[in-house]
């Protein structure tokens, strides 16, 4: 094995770390310009808009998307699902929350057909039919928007939002419960300023404790973190929507991996490596393929090599 190929997990490991802070710089932003991996331009750090998000709300506006699809169009072209597999925020997640010790599961094969569901009925039907607004205290069909669910809006924008009180919380000296508003001096009976200080942090922490508890994306997001303990990166390959859209473009993009079969001992040992349990060997175009390179650092004959067009 080469030295360099024997370095491919480190680099990507760096490239990953890196990117999360490219995307997330908070000095920076430049959200009139989609990035083509999951991240959400609601969180108050992210330095780009979400592709997804962009071409949902073109849909529901009735607008072509033009340049959401250029710019999605370009980078699968060039490197398919190489941004999945190198350069997503939510992707690193998973695969560090399976490094967490615990029985590993395999999904179904089936299963990788949700993500191109996920695309057509949420991301284009459902803006299309319906417009993309979530509805509070009910359930209406614009609730299953995709963002309105998205794991990593929720972790990138939902809690940050939920946790951090805006900074009008701050600037009244009244409590507001219900339809009625109580003067602290009439609530707070104890004139001591840390005990006023305990009440309202204690009234706060209620407040966002049934955010939480009442939000579907919320429990979505603990489902799905649970999940990636458990199983190589499920969201990926299961509800992805941009995964979808990059994998269409895996057999045509201009990298592409090549192997040769007169090395190749189809040991187990590239598939045993890979985070989302494919067998190159079996397929070297395949859109389930996120393009880690990771088969290649483990495969001891060489047999796996990258392809240019």
């Amino acid at each position: 094995m080469t030295q360099a190929k024997s370095r491919i997990h480190l680099w990507r490991r760096l490239t990953q770390t890196v990117f999360v802070f490219l995307l997330n710089p908070y000095f920076l932003s430049l959200k009139q310009v989609c990035f083509p991996v999951l991240n959400c331009w609601a969180c108050p750090l992210a330095a780009f808009g979400c592709p997804i998000g962009a071409l949902s709300q073109f849909i529901a506006q009735g607008v072509f998307p033009f340049l959401v699809l250029g710019i999605l169009i370009f980078a699968g072209a060039v490197l398919g699902r190489m941004f999945c597999g190198w350069v997503c925020p939510f992707g690193f997640i998973q695969e560090l929350f399976h490094l967490i010790p615990s029985p590993k599961i395999n999904l179904p094969g089936f299963m990788k057909y949700g993500k191109y569901l996920v695309l057509l009925i949420m991301v284009i039907l459902i803006p299309l039919l319906f417009g993309i607004e979530a509805t509070p205290g009910e359930t209406t069909p614009e609730d299953f928007f995709f963002c309105n669910l998205c794991p990593a809006g929720t972790l990138e924008a939902f809690i940050p939002e939920t946790i951090i009180p805006s900074e009008t919380e701050h600037e009244t000296d009244e409590v507001d419960f219900g339809d009625e508003e109580f003067d602290e001096e009439e609530w707070f009976t104890d004139e001591d300023e840390g005990e006023k200080k305990n009440g309202a942090i204690m009234l706060a922490f209620s407040d966002t404790a049934l955010a939480f508890l009442t939000s579907p994306r919320f429990w979505v997001l603990i489902i799905l973190l649970v999940a990636f303990v458990f199983i190589k990166r499920p969201f990926c390959r299961v509800f992805c929507p941009l995964g979808a859209i990059f994998a269409l473009f895996n057999k045509v993009s201009l990298h592409n991996m090549v192997l040769n079969k007169e090395k190749c001992a189809e040991c187990n040992a590239c598939y045993k490596q890979c985070p989302v349990d494919h067998k190159i060997y079996n397929n070297t175009t395949s859109p389930e393929c996120i393009r880690c390179l990771e088969c290649q650092k483990k495969c001891s004959t060489q047999a796996i090599e990258n392809h240019y067009f």
